[in-house]
């Protein structure tokens, strides 16, 4: 029999990362249908010689959506709110495809986490969000504000992760003016969001 006085073999708690994946307590995003990628893939194509030296461009098939982001999950709800996939079946536009149109460039995000994005405008996907917020609150769910300086849901479709040294840079407003006139072709555009699938999640 041990002692009492012996040490037991220190147990590492579980990060809240963990906690959410085994619980199913994840974001939800949305990607681009098909057929709108290739106008993604050519916004992406034009701004290459801008970006590759100061970023990480995405494949544009990679490109996703953000409705409700893990990072608007108290640490509370992940330990003990709702499932993802029990809130997404509750909200019926979410196995819809969804329409949006590409807006001007901008700079989202904070920490080392920065993105050069296109405003979306889409008052469907603004509807959406709340949609999902407020179920995954009445299930008992726990949301914080959005991550911005507003505090409110700006939906945005990122093409590029930003090295944090030449954020200011892509912050400028004259940096900004000649990015948005080279994807000027693309900037009001539509595009379709694909449907969730329930039987994925």
């Amino acid at each position: 029999m041990a002692s009492r006085h012996e040490r037991r073999p220190h147990q590492r708690r579980p990060d809240d990362k963990e906690i959410a994946q085994q619980r199913g307590v994840y974001g939800v995003y949305r990607r681009i249908a098909p057929g709108s990628v290739p106008i993604i893939g050519e916004a992406i194509e034009a701004l290459a010689p801008e970006v590759q030296n100061a970023g990480r461009l995405f494949s544009p098939d990679s490109v996703t959506v953000t409705v409700v982001g893990f990072s608007r999950f108290s640490p509370r709800h992940i330990r003990k709110g709702p499932k993802t996939r029990d809130v997404v079946e509750r909200v019926g536009s979410l196995c819809e495809e969804m329409p949006a149109v590409l807006g001007s460039l901008a700079v989202f995000g904070s920490g080392n986490n920065y993105k050069l994005s296109f405003n979306l405008d889409s008052d469907r996907l603004k509807l959406e969000e709340y949609e999902l917020a407020d179920t995954f609150e009445d299930l008992g769910g726990q949301m914080l504000p959005c991550n911005n300086e507003a505090g409110v849901y700006m939906p945005h479709l990122s093409v590029a992760k930003l090295q944090t040294d030449h954020v200011g840079f892509f912050e400028d407003e004259r940096t900004l003016d000649r990015l948005n006139s080279i994807v000027e072709a693309s900037i009001g555009r539509a595009i379709l969001l694909q449907p969730i699938n329930h039987d994925t999640i």
